[in-house]
């Protein structure tokens, strides 16, 4: 049997092409959908990337160290430009060894070349503001990228944006410095040294009564504390001493570089029976002892004295290294301790008050002393010898 062949009719060409048709015309927006798509999470991505750029990337991390911090960490500030990730930006950077800290551009921040990483993918270029302001969670932001998406056009409902929150950028860093006894420090200086647009800035600051100090807008990065103590106790130097123990001898060291000179004391203490002290000897050196018209000086009394100087070591205190990598820093408690310039105070012959000047033993009151230069020490004195 023969079988003649025969073309497609009209009608069934029409039916395969209207098949066709409608094909693509179910495939023509998925596909151009898959290539928006595409696009927008490449220029999602190279926006992230650019942020990472200016400020770092928290999931850097050796050691248990946050390491990269971006332009951010040198310059102390955002870049005003993204060009400036890759163009070098005055000054350069360079390092104190002393203050432990550096500022400058030290860049390039970013490994694009030619301009490309200033381009969406649809060849729009970055918009760029470093302009603080409010966004609808009610966070501060910093600074933001912004992409006009593929309407090219601000505002067409397709722009993609990038924030920079200020939390990102800027911490609290706080903490407390006590001396080696344990003591809380107060009126110590304390010095945070950090880059800002570039050049290397400080801020200093003296601690509260209760040892603490409290840094604000410190930008992310490693930065470096210097402290700079008045007078400390030295620890366990607190003793009793003289008949029936009625002196309380008492070591103080400089440890700062410069000298401190004093000319006044007061001591608060709590005894029964209450009792006041009739002398004061520094470094030996008797430099206060009561008129003939005086009883004594007790508890919250300020006695003045001729100016006493003591030395101090001549030599700077290391700097403390610190990473401040999120929006509230506290840094361990720093201890004043090590060689110093050491005086030997005594608060002498402490008499009963309501008895007819019986001598007082001093042994476990706890004292704090109020230097004229604003230090402050506590101890609690042993029963020495």
């Amino acid at each position: 049997m023969i079988f003649k062949k025969r073309g497609f009719t009209l009608i069934e060409v029409i039916i395969a092409l209207s098949i066709i048709a409608i094909l693509l015309g179910i495939a023509a927006p998925l596909v151009y959908k898959q290539l928006a798509s595409s696009a927008e999470q490449a220029t999602g991505e190279e926006m992230e990337n650019l942020k990472k750029a200016l400020i770092g990337d928290p999931k850097k991390i050796q050691n248990g160290v946050r390491t990269d911090f971006g332009a951010l960490g040198d310059w102390g500030s955002l870049l005003t430009t993204l060009q400036a990730l890759v163009v070098a930006q005055t000054p350069a950077w360079s390092y104190d060894s002393v203050k432990k800290a550096g500022a400058g551009w030290n860049g390039s921040y970013i490994s694009e070349e030619g301009g490309g990483y200033l381009l969406d993918e649809w060849g729009n270029v970055y918009m760029y503001s470093t302009a603080d302001y409010i966004n609808g969670n009610g966070e501060l932001v910093d600074g933001k990228i912004v992409s006009y998406g593929p309407s090219k056009a601000a505002g067409g409902g397709d722009d993609l944006t990038v924030e920079i929150l200020k939390k990102e950028t800027t911490a609290k860093v706080f903490g407390y410095i006590r001396d080696s006894g344990g003591n809380y420090l107060s009126l110590a200086s304390v010095t945070i040294y950090f880059p800002q647009n570039g050049q290397l800035f400080q801020e200093t600051l003296l601690t509260n009564v209760g040892g603490y100090y409290e840094f604000n807008n410190i930008p992310f990065g490693v930065r470096s504390i210097y402290v700079e103590p008045r007078l400390v106790y030295l620890k366990d130097s607190a003793k009793t001493t003289g008949t029936e123990w009625g002196n309380v001898e008492f070591k103080v060291g400089n440890l700062s570089a410069g000298n401190i000179t004093i000319n006044s004391l007061k001591a608060n203490y709590v005894v029964v029976p209450p009792a006041w002290y009739r002398g004061i000897t520094i470094g030996g050196t008797q430099v206060w002892a009561p008129s003939p018209s005086q009883n004594g000086a007790g508890s919250g009394d300020t006695v003045s004295f001729g100016s006493y100087t003591l030395a101090g070591t001549g030599v700077r205190r290391a700097a403390y290294t610190i990473y401040i990598d999120s929006s509230q820093v506290q840094i361990p408690d720093i201890y004043i301790a090590g060689g110093g310039n050491i005086t030997v105070f005594s608060l002498d012959d402490f008499r009963n008050k309501a008895k007819g000047g019986n001598t007082v033993d001093m042994t476990g009151v706890n004292f704090t002393i109020t230097f004229s230069d604003g230090s402050v020490i506590n101890f609690t004195p042993e029963r020495g010898g």
